[in-house]
């Protein structure tokens, strides 16, 4: 930090921030005491979203959401992937020698907070010199605290319901959804695997106005799959196992021999079907793994364990995970 004096700029103290990167906002009293707010690219996550520093740059106290809000609170705040809206303004109160932040009060709307748009805070206080939070009293707060055990209550049964679908065995899709097939075999695979990424095919019926678009899909990550080692597994499944051995014949077919050798292809199929599928793939060297699709999967121990724990960390604001969704955030996949 800089102090201008006579014309000249004088350095008072130069120190790295707690920041990775670098804080959103920065504010400096008249006499000198410092205070960040955030960590650019990802606003309201993290040990230090609200950080003090002294005069000579040392370290007052760094403040996560749920060492000054209730867990409950953060968990109700409207978030998005990478950030948690959680603030509006911040100044520093001279006299009081103390930093304001408005801080939002949540809504039942996440994506609209406010009424008609217009959202309310409630300000909380921090005292510069000695790095104590000042809770905040009085009827706005005790209204805001109201609200967010409402939404947290609400958020709770929501994401118990997901975290029970996460934990219960995968079962393949009755029907003939799409999306519904699409996510069945992206989470047959991480279930499967451990890398958890790949490129994931399902094959629409033949009367479908996507099937066209769907089989050239397929047809494009063999292609590419044959020409590249390292590009991602493929999986590959269809609500009809008769359209899936009739479009997989014609396209593997296509391929020269060994054009996949050890590359991973998983197929959605039944135990009935798999000598067909082994059959049309065997030219082609593929390291073919079956997904039964009448045996429900497993959810690995060690992923359960691990989204409970990254639930909490969500709730309480205190770090990214993997994904920032609800849902998704713990690992709902």
């Amino acid at each position: 930090m800089e102090h201008l004096e006579n014309g000249q700029w004088q350095t008072v103290w130069s120190a790295p921030l707690t920041n990775p990167e670098a804080p959103v906002d920065v504010l400096v009293s008249n006499d000198g005491h410092v205070a960040t707010l955030d960590n650019w690219g990802n606003y309201g996550w993290g040990d230090n979203v609200v950080t003090l520093y002294g005069t000579q740059g040392q370290l007052v106290r760094a403040f996560g959401l749920s060492d000054f809000l209730p867990v409950a609170y953060v968990h109700a705040l409207p978030r998005s992937v990478g950030s948690i809206r959680w603030r509006g303004e911040a100044w520093i109160d001279e006299r009081d020698m103390h930093l304001v932040v408005a801080v939002l009060v949540p809504t039942a709307d996440r994506n609209s907070p406010g009424i008609n748009g217009a959202p309310d805070y409630v300000d909380v206080r921090f005292d510069l010199v000695t790095g104590r939070q000042l809770p905040p009293t009085g009827p706005v707060w005790a209204e805001a605290l109201l609200r967010a055990e409402a939404i947290h209550q609400a958020l709770e049964k929501e994401e118990a319901i997901e975290l029970a679908a996460f934990v219960a065995p995968l079962e393949a899709p009755v029907g003939n959804d799409h999306m519904a097939w699409l996510r069945y075999l992206a989470r047959a695979y991480v279930r499967l695997e451990s890398d958890g990424w790949s490129t994931t095919i399902a094959i629409e019926l033949p009367d479908s106005s996507d099937f066209e678009a769907t089989v050239d899909e397929l047809r494009g990550a063999l292609e590419r799959s044959a020409q590249d080692a390292s590009a991602l597994s493929i999986v590959i499944g269809s609500p009809s196992q008769d359209v899936l051995l009739d479009v997989l014949s014609r396209e593997a077919g296509r391929l020269p021999l060994a054009a996949l050798d050890g590359r991973s292809v998983h197929v959605a199929t039944t135990r009935r079907n798999e000598a067909a599928v082994r059959t049309a793939l065997a030219h082609t060297g593929a390291r073919l793994t079956i997904i039964d699709v009448d045996t429900p999967i497993p959810q690995q121990p060690e992923r359960i364990e691990r989204a409970r724990k990254d639930s909490e960390k969500i709730k309480e604001g205190r770090g990214l995970v993997e994904a920032v969704m609800p849902g998704k955030a713990a690992g709902y996949e």
